[in-house]
């Protein structure tokens, strides 16, 4: 099975955000990372990138909130900028796993794939538990080719979470490309009972449809 065939949305790990700002301007600092916050929420990333910039004005090492920016950043496609946000707030808090995952990310997207694996077995290291930063150097495995490692990452992340859908269906497409065929496909129906994407759902079908008639 081709590479293609994974399901490659990278998951973003929760920002890791720590306690509250301190100092006279802590309070307004806060109430801006707030509104940023929502506005991120409700997926109206410029106003969220105002809100935050605004805050770190405030509280310009405040590392939770460079995390925040720079999750507006992405979801605005400013990839650079978030990039840089994401590394300034590691460079106060370098011990933070979902800051390493969610930079792991943005390095891919530059091609760095080198950085973005070592980032992922940083936050790991932190955080043995960490579902984003296993889902994502699983599928950066997979991508890669070592099938056999992302086999290890999937499972791994099944044991924590049996209910995260997309592993099943990531681990069946590793399955197979191991020559795996029968555990492939009990992932595949793991998968339909309870994934309700309905675009996956239609290509876990067709890929026991064809696994079936194959064998």
């Amino acid at each position: 099975m081709g590479k293609q065939a994974v399901c490659t949305v990278m998951v973003t790990a929760w920002l890791g955000m720590g306690g509250c700002t301190k100092g006279p301007s802590a309070s307004t600092a806060d109430i801006l990372f707030q509104k940023g916050v929502a506005a991120t929420e409700s997926g109206n990333y410029q106003r969220a990138i105002g809100f935050f910039t605004q805050a770190l004005d405030l509280a310009p090492d405040d590392a939770r909130i460079l995390a925040a920016r720079s999750n507006s950043y992405s979801g605005a496609a400013l990839y650079a900028e978030a990039l840089e946000d994401l590394e300034h707030a590691i460079r106060l808090d370098s011990n933070n796993a979902s800051y390493l995952s969610n930079r792991s990310r943005l390095y891919l997207r530059f091609g760095e794939k080198v950085k973005a694996e070592h980032d992922l077995e940083h936050a790991l290291r932190l955080d043995d538990r960490n579902v984003a930063a296993l889902f994502n150097l699983a599928t950066l495995r997979f991508q890669n080719g070592d099938y056999a490692g992302a086999l290890e990452s999937f499972s791994r992340l099944i044991a924590l979470d049996p209910k995260t859908a997309p592993a099943y269906f990531n681990r069946a497409v590793t399955l197979d490309a191991l020559g795996r065929r029968t555990e492939a496909i009990a992932d595949l129906q793991r998968f339909l009972e309870l994934s309700d994407n309905i675009r996956w759902n239609a290509s876990a079908r067709e890929f026991l449809e064809k696994w079936r008639r194959e064998d």
